[in-house]
């Protein structure tokens, strides 16, 4: 949206604004993304190279979790999966048909209050602070690949 480019609306507020517009059911909100969006078909290569070196790999995102782990699971399968954690926003139900599986039924639920729904650098920090904690010997790099 062209208000949040000028920012004349926050990320949080648009994407609120357009998940509004979409009358369906959240699975078919999943479909509709899942033909039409492919991820780079290398990453599952190195989703291999991660699980064979212990290298951890952790998604932030300002999307929905559900709809991330769909579209990495479609491309990297079900057992590399297993080794992504993702930090993102979510689902919720709302009244009054309270249903993932209904039209109007659900929303998405930001997993903070800053005008982005997703303060990434927040969820960094906590990782800086904690590897700060460690031994010098046991620290690990801590590497941030933005999309933009």
């Amino acid at each position: 949206m062209r208000e949040i480019l000028v920012d004349k609306t926050t990320f949080r507020d648009g994407f609120q604004h357009m998940l509004d517009t979409w009358n369906m059911p959240f699975s078919r909100v999943l479909q509709i993304l899942s033909e039409n969006i492919s991820l780079d078909p290398h990453f599952k290569d190195f989703m291999t190279w991660a699980r064979e070196n212990d290298v951890p790999v952790i998604v932030l995102s300002s999307g929905m979790a559900p709809v991330l782990k769909m579209l990495l699971k479609q491309l990297v399968g079900e057992d590399l999966i297993t080794d992504i954690e993702i930090i993102a926003n979510d689902t919720r139900t709302i009244p009054p048909k309270n249903s993932l599986d209904e039209a109007n039924g659900w929303t998405i639920k930001f997993h903070d209050d800053s005008g982005f729904g997703h303060d990434k650098s927040l969820t960094i920090r906590l990782y800086s602070e904690a590897i700060a904690k460690l031994p010098e010997n046991e620290k690990p790099t801590l590497l941030y690949a933005g999309d933009g």
